[in-house]
């Protein structure tokens, strides 16, 4: 008889293969990629998500792009930027940060807006928001999330692709961020040392003086 393996998984290390979590480990980039892909491929999602952030839905934008992990050669990096021009040729930009269980650095959030700012100077947009996603877990305990103009829960990104009823892909992203949420929920809690946070800052920010000196 032809063992039907759909069925009848095999077992690895006493478990069946289909209760293994298909990716060991969720990184704050593959949700990064994730959310990227879909602002490019899905003007649903595009607009879905532009209406959290700016408080309105705005059916006439045009999507230029979406970038991941902008860097400002003094300002540091953005984890996404998205960029739509809307009524009258404004560019708007949403400068996202993502997080799963890392710890927040000095003044990151503030640092968002620096680079917000710069970009408006450069004229690289007219306007801007910052927004932080993450786990709601995350954002509830987490005092720095506040100083963002908006958060953005991976709850309700999970729950938006998972109206998409039928839709396969939307699905396995939905199972991707449940992933992502409950790896938070499990993981380790770490405790910043403040010492070596400010000595890593202060060593980012003297190398990033002494490249710009060096140009």
């Amino acid at each position: 008889m032809t063992q039907n393996h759909a069925e009848d998984p095999k077992e690895v290390d006493g478990r069946n293969l289909t209760d293994i979590q298909p990716l060991e480990a969720v990184a704050e980039r593959d949700i990064d990629l994730l959310l990227i892909e879909e602002l490019n491929v899905d003007s649903s999602f595009r607009s879905w998500f532009y209406g959290l952030v700016w408080g309105t839905i705005d059916q006439d934008l045009t999507f230029l792009g979406a970038w991941h992990s902008l860097t400002h050669p003094e300002y540091g990096e953005s984890d996404i930027v998205v960029l739509v021009e809307g009524a009258e040729g404004r560019k708007l930009a949403i400068l996202v940060e993502d997080k799963i269980d890392a710890i927040t650095q000095p003044n990151q959030a503030g640092r968002y807006r620096i680079r917000g700012d710069a970009g408006i100077e450069d004229e690289w947009w007219n306007q801007y928001r910052t927004c932080i996603v993450a786990p709601q877990a995350y954002l509830d305990v987490n005092s720095e999330v506040e100083r963002y103009d908006v958060r953005i829960s991976y709850e309700s990104i999970k729950q938006w692709f998972e109206t998409k009823e039928g839709d396969h892909r939307s699905k396995y992203r939905a199972q991707i961020i449940e992933f992502a949420i409950e790896q938070n929920k499990r993981g380790y809690q770490p405790e910043p040392h403040g010492g070596v946070t400010r000595f890593w800052f202060d060593y980012w920010q003297l190398s990033t003086n002494a490249f710009l000196d060096y140009k």
